[in-house]
């Protein structure tokens, strides 16, 4: 099963959720608990699915540290999303060492 994130943030191995954003890494307990405090509320699966797509095509770097972006940015092929990921970066926070790892990223692709 799903939650999205409604209140706060949640932080699960190591990641941290932001608002909207759905969690699928919970155990059952923790999902019921976060529910139960109002911070989250389940999902269907298809809605999951939908929602997951939106969220690996649009996500905030700068609300990010640079370990978290690292990871997400690591389960991305797509390197017009790279790219544009790249621009954001760069054009706010600028962290050198996001820019580079971003960079050697899409040269990676590049050379498959």
């Amino acid at each position: 099963m799903a939650v999205i994130v409604k209140k706060y943030k949640v932080r699960s191995n190591k990641i941290e959720y932001n608002v909207g954003e759905i969690v699928e890494d919970l155990s059952i307990e923790d999902e019921e608990m976060l529910i139960e405090k109002g911070y989250c509320s389940r999902v269907d699966d298809e809605e999951a699915d939908d929602e997951e797509v939106a969220d690996s095509n649009d996500f905030d770097l700068s609300k990010l540290n640079i370990e978290d972006a690292k990871k997400r940015i690591q389960s991305i092929d797509d390197i017009d999303q790279l790219d544009n990921l790249l621009e954001q970066e760069s054009s706010g926070k600028s962290r050198k060492g996001l820019v580079e790892f971003i960079e050697t990223t899409i040269l990676e692709h590049q050379a498959k």
